[in-house]
């Protein structure tokens, strides 16, 4: 008896037990008229799938059509380039990030002004 109630135990809990196990709850749940959610047994590896389909096909389609650049969408909508503070340096005629660190900055202490970002000199100018 022991020895029967072990192997049904462990087909039972195996794989193919449990496809029995569910095929009959849902025989018994189409004979009652029930009508059954035969799939809420698949649903976590549907959902599972799906997700990981979902996003690997926004990072390809990503990857195929880039973004344009903050800039560019600015401009398209407003008309006008975004603008940065910046300092003419007299030295160099360019316009310049502050630089609060930088001793001829600070002995300058240059007016800041709103220039467009294309304008000024990204480095920061040299130490």
């Amino acid at each position: 008896g022991n020895e029967n109630k072990r192997r049904r135990y462990n087909f039972d809990i195996s794989e193919s037990g449990i496809q029995e196990l569910r095929k009959k709850a849902a025989k018994a749940r189409g004979s009652a008229g029930g009508g059954g959610n035969s799939f809420a047994a698949t649903l976590p590896r549907n959902v599972l799938i799906g997700g990981i389909l979902g996003i690997a096909g926004v990072t390809i389609i990503r990857s195929i059509m880039p973004e344009k650049e903050n800039d560019d969408t600015h401009h398209e909508h407003t008309g006008k380039k975004r603008l940065v503070e910046a300092w003419l340096n007299p030295k160099t005629k360019r316009w310049e990030k502050p630089r609060p660190w930088d001793q001829e900055y600070q002995r300058l202490q240059p007016v800041l002004q709103f220039v467009p970002r294309d304008q000024v000199d990204g480095g920061g100018g040299k130490r």
